[in-house]
């Protein structure tokens, strides 16, 4: 008893498809086959062509029932690949956006360890320059310096100049004085013996003569 009711029961159930297949057919035909009435798909179609392992079942779906099973799972293939297109699409588009991330990262990291690396030699330069700056103040300042002691040192060296200068004048002219004295001298021992004479005798006559004068001055 239990046998032969699972049998009806499957037999009803294979009846009721096979009477859903053909209602299904009837309906798209009618309507123009417009793959809108296309109405079996996933389970249904797969329990659908499962009515010809039952051969006498089978042999109730006519060219109508068939082509109307065909374009079902036509449009279920299509829709497959049309799901699996997207599910491609949507994996490369994430692949892209991942791949446009991870450039992003890398670039940002590289501009990140290049602003660094600009910043420290920045500092390296700015301290570089530092230090020229104050080497060249430093510099500047020892120059003014040995410039202010060299024109202190021209200073001195004229003015020692200018008092060799007036030493030597000073010099030649007491040569020159001792030199007109010396000439004097040697000429007025030069001088014949009788202009000597004369001079001796001629000397009382003339303090005469002045003395005269000057008592004549006094009166």
């Amino acid at each position: 008893m239990g046998l032969l009711q699972s049998w009806l029961e499957e037999d009803f159930a294979l009846l009721a498809g096979l009477e859903g297949v053909k209602r299904a057919a009837r309906d798209w035909d009618a309507n123009a086959k417009a793959e809108a009435w296309l109405a079996h798909q996933g389970q249904r179609l797969a329990e659908a062509q499962g009515l010809d392992a039952r051969p006498d079942i089978a042999a109730r779906l006519d060219a109508l029932d068939r082509t109307y099973l065909a374009q079902c799972l036509a449009r279920q293939e299509a829709l497959r690949a049309e799901a699996e297109a997207r599910r491609r699409e949507r994996e490369e588009a994430q692949a892209r956006r991942l791949a446009d991330a991870r450039r992003i990262v890398q670039r940002t990291v590289a501009g990140l360890i290049a602003a660094l690396v600009l910043a420290a030699a920045a500092g390296g330069f700015g301290l570089y320059a530092l230090n020229e700056k104050q080497f060249a103040d430093h510099q500047t300042l020892e120059a003014e310096r040995q410039s202010t002691r060299a024109e202190s040192a021209a200073q001195d060296a004229r003015a020692q100049r200018d008092a060799a200068e007036v030493a030597k004048k000073d010099a030649q002219r007491s040569a020159t004085l001792h030199k007109r004295r010396k000439n004097r001298r040697s000429a007025s021992g030069t001088q014949p013996k009788r202009q000597r004479r004369m001079r001796r005798r001629n000397a009382p006559a003339q303090n005469g003569r002045w003395r005269r004068r000057r008592g004549r001055r006094t009166r």
